[in-house]
């Protein structure tokens, strides 16, 4: 069953998300500030632009440090999301994600930090943010 926008916007405002002016939401890191993205949020519908049908999370991993464990904060916040919206979810073909399967997941980004430092590449340092955003820091 599809949102309306209203419904979604008052949850996102509700759980300190913020808009930004390309149409998708933020939540900030409030020991950080604003510089520190956590996680994204877009918004996708189609005939009807009042409609969402589904809501995306994005970790963005290199450019956040390991040591806040951005993808259990995120996966607290789209529980937090799903249970507001009266929502399930879902990986992005729209598998259930249970319990077991999160704890994969967050198993197979622990690999790519390992990399990642194997390269000298730390998750959220300056080096990082200049490879992986592609513009200085």
């Amino acid at each position: 069953q599809p949102w309306t926008r209203e419904q979604v916007t008052a949850a996102l405002e509700k759980y300190q998300y913020q808009p930004r002016p390309d149409g998708t939401w933020v939540k900030n890191d409030p020991e950080e500030g604003a510089e520190c993205e956590l996680f994204l949020i877009g918004t996708f519908s189609k005939k009807d632009s009042d409609k969402v049908l589904s809501l995306i999370l994005f970790l963005d991993v290199p450019c956040i440090p390991r040591e806040k464990d951005p993808f259990h904060q995120m996966v607290s916040c789209a529980q937090v999301l799903c249970k507001e919206l009266d929502g399930t979810l879902v990986d992005e073909k729209g598998n259930v994600l249970t319990d077991a399967y999160v704890t994969a997941i967050a198993g197979h980004l622990e690999q790519y930090y390992q990399v990642m430092q194997s390269a000298s590449l730390h998750a959220g340092s300056l080096r990082s943010l200049r490879l992986y955003r592609l513009q200085a820091v």
